[in-house]
């Protein structure tokens, strides 16, 4: 007789891995996001962030972590994060949560995509890092770039409002950001299996029987 527990082991692995990424939703400071959801590569940063708490300025950017941060004394300044096994889609209500820590005021976000410039303020999350900074958050809404219902986008260019020397200044943070990440989002495609694939792992799951019965 055959024994089906040494095929379904064998594709039960497989299977696995091909569902990994359709995770349940998780919270980060009272904002709900897919797993998986935040920026995974930093792309471009223009005038060089200092860290905090992180060894890259990728490191603070990336992720969910409320107790790195990313920040510039340089007027301007600004970076481009990316969306790697993910993208963000334009579904219902705010799409995209820029996370950034309460230091000298609360400032205005300015996101960039495909162009197009959105300005959001901010407000407080009610959570304070392990630093002892209040961790503040702006909500973006993808139909105000022009983005159409259901289209994704994979990267997003973030500027804060420090425009003078008075928030720039020596030993002063810009734009400290903590995190970026994806209200709404939809998983990359893993590669389908070949069509083939099936018939591998009967083969194998035939041979371990075969071989166990001889």
């Amino acid at each position: 007789m055959f024994n089906l527990s040494v095929l379904s082991k064998t594709i039960a692995l497989p299977m696995a891995i091909f569902l990994a990424p359709f995770a349940n939703a998780a919270t980060f400071l009272g904002t709900t996001f897919d797993d998986n959801a935040f920026a995974d590569v930093l792309l471009s940063d223009a005038s060089g962030h200092t860290v905090w708490n992180a060894p890259s300025a990728e490191a603070a950017l990336t992720g969910a972590d409320a107790n790195t941060t990313a920040f510039n004394t340089t007027i301007g300044s600004f970076v481009t994060l990316g969306f790697t096994d993910n993208k963000i889609i334009n579904g219902t209500g705010a799409d995209l949560a820029i996370f950034e820590l309460f230091v000298e005021a609360a400032e205005d976000i300015y996101v960039t995509i495909g162009g197009v410039q959105v300005v959001e303020s901010q407000t407080f999350t009610g959570f304070t890092n392990a630093s002892g900074f209040d961790v503040y958050v702006s909500l973006f809404d993808l139909s105000d770039f022009g983005v159409a219902a259901g289209g994704t986008i994979t990267s997003v260019t973030l500027q804060g409002d420090c425009t003078t020397a008075a928030c720039a200044g020596p030993g002063l943070a810009s734009s400290p950001f903590v995190a970026v990440g994806a209200i709404n989002s939809l998983p990359v495609a893993p590669v389908p299996l070949p069509t083939s694939l099936p018939f591998l792992f009967f083969g194998v799951a035939a041979f371990g029987y075969l071989r166990r019965r001889g």
